[in-house]
């Protein structure tokens, strides 16, 4: 069995955050909201999500803008 030094294990775990980073987004204000839909829609993960607010934009069903304007989302969500 092959055991990793502390170093090896620092090294690694270094590694792994820095793939993990280059797929964050800060949602800043909006993760309260982003997590109470979420946990509203019984999704457990993040990415569930994301996938399901782009799939059911680019199906031309419509956002709600920044500011409540309704518009079709075609033109911005590809």
């Amino acid at each position: 069995k092959l055991s990793l030094s502390s170093c090896d294990l620092i090294s690694t775990k270094r590694l792994q955050d820095q793939k993990r980073s280059q797929h964050r987004i800060n949602l800043g204000a909006a993760f309260t909201r982003w997590r109470a839909l979420r946990d509203r829609l019984g999704i457990t993960l993040d990415q569930q999500l994301a996938v399901l607010l782009l799939d059911s934009c680019s199906a031309g069903r419509g956002c709600k803008g920044q500011y409540g304007i309704r518009r079709s989302c075609r033109s911005h969500c590809r």
